[in-house]
């Protein structure tokens, strides 16, 4: 397996400050702050700024964050239902224990992120830049990464039955430990990407390899 480094956020819990989200206005810009234990459906929090947070126990459903931006931030044990985060940007940020069902992150930027323990089935991130990142332990399923570019990304030990990487270009990319029953690849962009000796029969078939 490929390593992967990756610059972890650097937040110092003693320094945060707790909020709500529902006060939140869209365009502003929040530095240590800790956003904890709430529910909230169907908020417009666009354009925002967060910078060296936390989230935790946050559930939310429907929620819009066009534009928004995370840097040094943390999210654990979150719950982000049907979200959107069109065109958003993600540096130095932590997934961990977190569920991201059907949430949508096209055009968005990804940079030393680390998604754990997770489940992201029905993710869509089309047109996305993936930078430094890497997918552990992963649920998947479903995903969309259609027009997407990963470079120096790792998927370990996820689950990608059905995932779609249509016209996705790679370099550094390693995808051996994951399981790619059903996944959509464009066999002209298959250069940087690592695959397993398993794999390679999956590969032939879609390239019309005959392996003897």
């Amino acid at each position: 397996m490929k390593e992967i480094k990756i610059t972890k956020p650097t937040i110092d819990n003693h320094s945060l400050i707790v909020l709500d989200l529902l006060p939140i206005i869209d365009e502003e810009n929040y530095s240590l702050v800790k956003f904890e234990s709430f529910e909230h459906n169907d908020l417009s929090l666009k354009h925002l700024k967060i910078n060296i947070s936390k989230f935790e126990n946050v559930s939310l459903d429907s929620c819009n964050f066009y534009r928004s931006e995370f840097v040094n931030t943390k999210f654990i044990n979150c719950e982000f239902i049907n979200c959107i985060f069109d065109t958003a940007i993600f540096d130095k940020t932590e997934f961990v224990n977190c569920k991201l069902i059907g949430c949508q992150f096209p055009d968005s930027s990804f940079m030393d992120v680390l998604f754990k323990n997770s489940n992201a089935s029905y993710l869509t991130a089309r047109f996305s830049k993936l930078k430094n990142t890497i997918f552990e332990d992963v649920n998947l399923n479903s995903a969309d990464f259609t027009n997407s570019s990963f470079n120096s990304v790792l998927f370990d030990q996820c689950t990608l039955l059905a995932a779609t990487f249509l016209n996705s270009k790679y370099d550094n990319t390693d995808i051996q430990t994951s399981t790619i029953d059903n996944c959509v690849f464009s066999p002209e962009h298959l250069n940087g990407l690592i695959i397993s000796i398993n794999q390679t029969y999956y590969f032939a078939r879609l390239l019309n390899l005959t392996i003897i």
